[in-house]
């Protein structure tokens, strides 16, 4: 499987558009985060400066790195569950994450359709973004260890909430495995397959 930076030497284009789509997105995501932490009650990631689309803050010089050399990435607002108004908040504060994936999707899907008239790098990019976005959105509600997915899960399943740290940690590297193997990826491309062809439906 070739490096996600060797895209940057066969179609320099599309690489610079999926980095500064992903980090833009992913500080949108994390944003999200700390303001739906903050009308919970908990203003732990305002504090810390995580209310930016800074991406050197929210995701730090190692997320970064990762993003330019294998396409991944992530961010992690600081959020203290117990600080929060309704014993549903931390489960929607994990939600609003992917729930800001879904509505860039729609916009960048709307962008698509407005930009027919204008050269195809426009709409290339715009759909490039709806795609970052959809993918953003359906891997983070995987319910898997420090994903969004996970935290919505543990309030709907109680016992989900009393694995210890190594049981979540034997969770996350199967989960790993099966992402970078086969089972899961498959899968997974799939979802993002069918939830993109509800936003094409707007495209064209």
């Amino acid at each position: 499987m070739d490096l996600f930076i060797f895209l940057l030497f066969s179609n320099p284009v599309k690489y610079f558009f999926i980095v500064v789509l992903m980090a833009f997105s992913i500080c949108v995501h994390e944003f999200c985060h700390s303001y739906a932490a903050l009308m919970e009650g908990d203003d732990t990631g305002e504090r810390l400066g995580f209310m930016t689309l800074n991406p050197m803050h929210v995701m730090g010089p190692t997320s970064i790195i990762a993003l330019f050399l294998f396409g991944i990435a992530w961010g992690q607002v600081p959020i203290i569950a117990s600080n929060m108004r309704h014993k549903w908040g931390a489960a929607w504060v994990s939600f609003c994450g992917p729930l800001s994936n879904l509505a860039l999707a729609l916009l960048f899907s709307v962008m698509v359709r407005i930009s027919r008239p204008l050269p195809i790098i426009f709409q290339t990019f715009f759909y490039c973004g709806a795609y970052v976005n959809v993918f953003l959105a359906v891997f983070n509600l995987l319910p898997i260890p420090s994903l969004d997915g996970w935290g919505v899960g543990e309030y709907f399943i109680p016992p989900m909430r009393r694995l210890t740290a190594e049981q979540r940690g034997v969770i996350l590297l199967v989960a790993i495995i099966l992402l970078w193997g086969s089972t899961l990826s498959r899968f997974l491309n799939l979802l993002v397959a069918k939830v993109l062809s509800l936003y094409e439906i707007i495209m064209f």
